[in-house]
């Protein structure tokens, strides 16, 4: 019989596969994760047309997938949010139109969750002070403190983050992915 993994430790294992599958992790890649599975990608939605242009700048230069790359990436601890990789996406037959449909719903569906957010970090930070992740407790709670001041901002990955992996991906909802058919 198996046992059901603790929210503790889904939560370890969607650090460690962002800590495997990409070098020069640092803790703002750490709080961009949580901030997109807690918060979803309204953010990006709140100009559409600059949305859908954005997505199509990006689609036309995405280059050749990446060996660490999948169609999809856990990024939620609760199942509800997940990273699409545009090039591998886009390499499978996928299409723009569908894609941004999808997008679209999931601005409309998500319910943001900041509350959700700082239980995630503080789990997270707790995994830390464990030795079960290499970030110092207090480093991640320093950034939490001045993220809060600031209100919760979207960031961008890290500057080496994104200099390395030249991340290309949306966030949507597993359901409306699970939903989907290709065209």
């Amino acid at each position: 019989m198996s046992q059901i993994p603790s929210e503790k430790e889904i939560i370890q294992d969607i650090v460690k596969d962002q800590l495997h599958r990409y070098s020069d992790y640092a803790i703002q890649d750490l709080y961009k994760l949580f901030y997109q599975a807690t918060m979803g990608n309204k953010h990006l939605l709140k100009n559409e047309a600059k949305a859908r242009e954005n997505l199509e700048t990006e689609w036309s230069d995405l280059g050749k997938v990446r060996p660490y790359e999948s169609l999809l990436e856990v990024i939620d601890p609760a199942d509800v949010l997940m990273r699409v990789n545009l090039r591998v996406y886009r390499k499978t037959g996928g299409t723009i139109q569908n894609l941004f449909e999808i997008m679209k719903t999931t601005a409309d569906q998500f319910q943001e969750n900041s509350d959700l957010l700082d239980h995630y970090w503080k789990v997270t930070a707790q995994l830390a002070e464990d030795g079960q992740i290499p970030f110092s407790k207090s480093d991640l709670m320093r950034f939490w403190y001045e993220m809060k001041e600031q209100n919760f901002p979207e960031l961008s990955h890290s500057d080496k983050y994104q200099e390395v992996h030249e991340p290309a991906y949306r966030v949507v909802m597993k359901s409306l992915w699970e939903g989907f058919k290709k065209d």
